[in-house]
């Protein structure tokens, strides 16, 4: 056993103390996922997917998706098996669009469906990341399988049938092509057509196409345009009725409702200041799903809300500034970190950037871990804040305040260190915390150079 450890611990280039870390990072990981694996039995519940469902079904019909009408539910209820009322429907009219082979069977054939081809995008996502990390051959592929989908965000998506996994293969094809050298047409194609899917499901993705500005992809940036413009354009003509629907009336209202109400899964910096900043209450489901609880958070500081949102600003500015001046002083060394870099600062300003949203992590992960060193202790640490965001519920309903609206700042934290992290890396900073990894690498499982 002693003898496994050392080799486990020589492969991986960490060190005990952060192997004990990691491990226990993996437990909340892997906990959390085996204590939610009922809600793919006997079908999959897909909360979330039954929103996709029932938006395509609706566009079928000639309905709006953003206002559910009792005759489409009962439709829903009685002919596709949809046992329970879809939550509100928040993506642009393409991805109703996009969805309409899942209208060919009942809900729950199609969320089944919808699962595996989830669960597809996440093999070839996992084996485009064990790249990055630095692994290669089917052993390496095979062992850390698990660890990518039980990642907390990951697995949130699976269970909740979520679209953030088009969302992380979508950044990962990015990060492909800004680092080829010489432009490839179809894979750059692919690259953009999933970058259009991804702003499709989310709107917030389409500030990665910054990326290409700041790197002069210009042809890159050209066929985004290009490719965005044909699809969306598509749908203001083919609907034009719903597209006016959705860009001048739900979607300014939803976006006001989830700046006002703010929940404890709230991932953006500024819900995050708003749960700190001053008293409230919340009410949020416990660990099983049929509980609830409501916590009153009282401070001896009650700033304004406008004031939150100002200082939000502020710092979301600052940072900005700081993160551009990294990128564009390294983006031709690091390319493909300026991209997954932007993609985790897409997270922080919008409302309602819910915890599933960190699958987006996964890349920075990944890429952080290949330059060996002390960027695998950072990896680590994400590792484990991910986990700990994991049972922001738990915190927020048995911790006192101010500790329990901290805590469910975890996933927050995480995208910071590792916003952070990259920014180090990229120009090409040792760690004070640790020398370079020189650890060997075993040739049947490690490429050529570490991020190789």
């Amino acid at each position: 056993m002693a003898r496994l450890l050392s080799h486990v611990v020589g492969l991986l280039g960490i060190g005990w103390f952060w192997l004990l870390g990691l491990c226990g990072a993996a437990v909340l990981h892997f906990g959390t996922a085996i204590l939610r694996l009922d809600s793919f039995f006997p079908s999959p519940q897909a909360l979330d997917f039954s929103s996709y469902y029932g938006a395509a079904w609706a566009l079928r019909l000639g309905q709006s998706p953003y206002a559910w009408s009792s005759e489409l539910l009962a439709f829903l209820a009685e002919r596709q098996q949809l046992a329970w009322t879809p939550p509100v429907h928040n993506s642009p009219p393409l991805w109703p669009f996009l969805l309409q082979p899942v209208t060919l069977f009942p809900f729950p054939t199609s969320a089944t469906l919808w699962l595996l081809a989830l669960l597809l995008i996440v093999l070839y996502s996992h084996y485009l990341l064990m790249g990055m990390a630095g692994y290669r051959g089917w052993k390496a592929y095979a062992l850390s399988l698990p660890f990518t989908i039980t990642f907390g965000p990951l697995f949130l998506n699976l269970t909740l049938g979520q679209n953030g996994v088009f969302l992380l293969l979508g950044a990962l094809l990015l990060g492909e092509a800004v680092k080829r050298v010489k432009p490839s047409r179809y894979s750059d194609l692919l690259a953009v057509g999933l970058w259009v899917v991804a702003v499709g499901a989310k709107i917030f993705p389409l500030l990665w196409v910054g990326a290409f500005l700041l790197l002069k992809r210009w042809q890159l940036f050209a066929s985004a345009m290009v490719v965005g413009v044909a699809l969306f354009g598509f749908t203001i003509l083919a609907a034009p009725s719903l597209a006016a629907d959705y860009w001048l009336g739900f979607l300014p209202n939803q976006s006001g409702n989830f700046s006002a109400q703010i929940g404890i899964d709230d991932q953006s910096l500024g819900g995050f200041l708003s749960r700190v900043g001053r008293s409230t209450q919340s009410t949020f489901l416990g660990l099983s799903l049929s509980d609830s609880h409501m916590v009153s958070w009282e401070f001896p500081w009650n700033f304004s809300a406008q004031a939150i949102h100002s200082f939000s600003l502020v710092l979301l500015f600052l940072l900005g500034v700081w993160l551009a001046f990294a990128w564009l002083r390294s983006r031709r060394a690091e390319p493909e970190a300026v991209v997954y870099g932007l993609v985790l600062f897409t997270l922080l300003p919008f409302p309602h950037m819910e915890r599933y949203n960190h699958i987006l992590a996964l890349p920075a992960l990944a890429w952080l871990w290949g330059r060996g060193g002390g960027y695998r202790h950072l990896a680590v640490v994400g590792y484990g804040l991910f986990g700990l965001s994991r049972l922001n519920h738990f915190w927020a309903a048995f911790l006192p305040s101010p500790l329990g609206p901290i805590a469910t700042g975890f996933g927050l934290f995480g995208v910071l260190l590792l916003l952070v992290g990259l920014s180090l890396a990229i120009h090409r900073k040792v760690l004070p915390l640790t020398e370079p990894d020189s650890t060997p690498h075993s040739p049947q499982w490690a490429a050529d150079r570490p991020g190789g």
